[in-house]
């Protein structure tokens, strides 16, 4: 978790999704069986607000998906994620939550 200040922070996760477009593994026949389609990465970055006592308020939401076919990078990944998370806020709120994460 990344702190922007004493009340909001920056959340990643990454985990493995079923592929949802049915992309093949590469050099495989299509009437092989399900079990050969491949797993895609998901990135997924939550903007919180946290508060004594309260749960954590989720104030963005964005996710990123690597295609199968792609190798995947945690930190293009992230960066994307993040972009997404925060496209409706203003302008200097974006900025300063960039500037947290680039100097984590």
């Amino acid at each position: 978790m990344i702190y922007i200040d004493k009340t909001t922070a920056i959340n990643f996760r990454h985990s493995r999704v079923d592929n949802p477009d049915g992309v093949k593994a590469p050099n495989k026949r299509l009437s092989e069986s399900k079990d050969s389609l491949m797993k895609s990465r998901r990135t997924e970055c939550e903007i919180l607000q946290i508060l004594p006592d309260q749960e954590p308020l989720v104030m963005g939401y964005g996710e990123s998906l690597c295609h199968p076919n792609d190798n995947f990078n945690k930190e293009f990944g992230r960066k994307n994620a993040l972009a997404r998370a925060i496209s409706k806020m203003a302008r200097q709120d974006r900025t300063v939550i960039w500037n947290a994460y680039f100097n984590r």
